[in-house]
């Protein structure tokens, strides 16, 4: 193989790596995990980041009290963060496979 053919298959595999990536980058970046209580009261969409983007509360909760509230809203987020990074954790190990290929 001639240097100028090592090099085309080197600039060649590099540039399927960062096609990779950015595939990667913009699977996590379309992420969208949710998660409601076992009541169906409160449901919460995070980014592929945990970043909450969304909440919903049913009006059924008005007569709550607000510790009971916080912390249902909380442990809702907190599932929807934890099925988000589910979700990114296995692009990442797709991300690291593919790095690790030849």
């Amino acid at each position: 193989m001639s240097n100028e053919h090592e090099l085309n298959a080197i600039v060649n595999g590099v540039m399927d790596k960062v096609g990779l990536v950015e595939d990667i980058q913009g699977a996590i970046a379309r992420i969208r995990a949710r998660a409601t209580d076992d009541d169906d009261i409160v449901t919460a969409e995070v980014d592929g980041m945990g970043t909450l983007t969304g909440l919903w509360i049913d009006d059924s909760i008005a007569n709550s009290d607000a510790r009971t509230v916080s912390a249902l809203i909380i442990a809702t987020a907190n599932q929807a963060s934890l099925n988000a990074t589910t979700q990114r954790a296995a692009l990442l190990s797709q991300l690291q496979e593919g790095l690790e290929k030849p």
